[in-house]
């Protein structure tokens, strides 16, 4: 019976000397005695990390931005965000402002005889932490991008995230205080905090324990974070969140007529307006109309009139060979209709269901530019927003508003 016991033992420990290395150990470039071995085995098995791809981990590589980020939100333990959640089929329209280099492409598929969008791997992350105040667009600064004919002043105004730029210790600071709400540092005593740009973010991811400064007492803000110490800083959020949970954040939109900007004395501002939701017609209902028949849309008449081969809407007293409303296909049992323009705009009805919403601190508004020639979009953070809306008795912006813990984080023009 003892030899029994014995060899069970014996077998115990050589299947713990396989086991407990294994994950950390599938990378060929950390060993066992690797001084962030247990936190990079610990994020292993939790899935957070899967290494560069090629069976190496790169403890000594500089961790990107966009790699911090997805690393953060898995530790934090915040649910991602689908991507479809920013692209139904309601609007005609992102319903989030893209970073241009963090964005879809379109790619020729020969099977599908279509082009088909494919995304950044770290798009859902990055866009998971805008929507929870992590990553904010008032970090960056649009930048003017040249079209393809750049000589005749065509381009975009873009944000862009330098995703594969390596992250400074005082971004992670900055990005570690947001995600988890931290609060009430110390006064900051390195040599070197007159270098420190985010000092109250620093402060306090220090004083909850999960930066560090060096043995000469010194942070060195502008040093980049390597792999391998992200892996140690990753477990310390882990434990953190179990040893104070936050509560996560409550997430909604809807599609607004937004016609009213209230401000008060002690500085709250809210918007108003009315929900509205895009005119659909069944399919069987559609296919069914001849020519010249009336349908009325929105308390307006027109009449049903077949182009080329297709069938739209022109005014009751039109003459004219081209639509005014066109259909395109929405889902398995509609139509939905959209102006017969150059980019298709959706049209909406008012539901009569009012709203009124408070906008956030970090409130973002993104209005498409009929302005600035062919710059797409104007930026406008909180501030400029209410200067701007705040002394027109009246104006109507068909927006997607982003709401977040019942507050406004963001705007985004659908009309």
């Amino acid at each position: 019976m003892r030899k029994i016991i014995i060899i069970l033992m014996t077998l115990l420990v050589a299947l713990s000397i396989l086991i407990l290395p294994a994950c950390a150990a599938a990378f060929t470039d950390v060993a066992a005695n690797h001084w962030a071995f247990n936190e990079i085995s610990l994020l292993t098995e939790k899935g957070i990390v899967s290494g560069m791809g090629d069976g190496t981990f790169a403890p000594d590589t500089f961790v990107t931005r966009e790699q911090f980020i997805k690393l953060l939100v898995l530790s934090c333990g915040i649910d991602v965000f689908g991507l479809e959640y920013f692209e139904d089929n309601s609007t005609r329209n992102p319903q989030i402002c893209y970073f241009s280099d963090v964005s879809g492409k379109f790619i020729w598929s020969e099977s599908m005889s279509d082009y088909i969008k494919t995304w950044s791997w770290s798009a859902p992350y990055v866009y998971t932490a805008v929507m929870n105040g992590i990553v904010k667009y008032s970090d960056y600064t649009p930048t003017y991008v040249p079209g393809e004919y750049a000589e005749s002043g065509s381009g975009e105004d873009r944000f862009l995230f330098y995703p594969e730029q390596p992250l400074t210790r005082d971004e992670t600071a900055r990005y570690i205080s947001r995600a988890l709400s931290l609060v009430d540092g110390e006064r900051l005593k390195f040599a070197d905090s007159d270098k420190i740009a985010h000092k109250d973010d620093v402060s306090r991811a220090v004083q909850a324990g999960l930066l560090k400064g060096f043995e000469d007492n010194t942070f060195r803000p502008d040093n980049n974070t390597t792999r391998a110490e992200m892996a140690v800083i990753m477990v310390r959020i882990i434990q953190y969140t179990k040893d104070y949970p936050f509560q996560k954040k409550s997430f909604s939109k809807i599609l607004s007529n937004t016609n009213q900007l209230i401000i008060e004395a002690n500085g709250k501002v809210s918007v108003k307006g009315v929900e509205i939701e895009p005119c659909l017609v069944p399919k069987s209902t559609w296919d069914s109309l001849i020519d010249n028949s009336e349908y009325t849309l929105n308390n307006v008449k027109y009449r049903v009139a077949t182009i080329d081969g297709f069938k739209g809407l022109i005014p009751l007293d039109s003459e004219g060979n081209s639509f005014y409303i066109d259909v395109k296909l929405f889902d398995q049992e509609n139509y939905v209709f959209i102006a017969n323009v150059s980019y298709g705009p959706i049209i909406y009805t008012n539901t009569k269901q009012m709203h009124e919403y408070t906008l956030s601190d970090d409130f973002s508004y993104f209005s498409e530019d009929n302005e600035a020639g062919q710059q797409w979009f104007k930026y406008y953070d909180k501030n400029t927003f209410v200067e701007t809306y705040g002394n027109l008795e009246e104006y109507n912006l068909f927006v997607v508003l982003q709401i977040v813990d019942d507050k406004v984080l963001f705007a985004y023009d659908i009309g």
